[in-house]
């Protein structure tokens, strides 16, 4: 995969951490699709989105912002 081939390992955590960063406003069934396309790309990708998604959703229910 490009992203494991081309970036580094800190890179490789900056794009998926953008990545969920913007998914996480998209309406849930969105979510599902990218994280499964991801996955069925690279499943180790599609973990590392899926569980980044979970903490930012984490971190804002702990604040209070939907």
């Amino acid at each position: 995969m490009l992203h494991v081939k081309v970036l580094s390992p800190a890179e490789r955590t900056e794009l998926v951490e953008n990545i969920a960063s913007h998914l996480c406003g998209a309406q849930e069934f969105i979510q599902q699709r990218a994280v499964r396309n991801f996955s069925q790309a690279d499943p180790e990708y599609g973990r590392q989105v899926q569980q980044q998604l979970d903490r930012i959703k984490q971190q804002k229910m702990q604040v209070g912002v939907t």
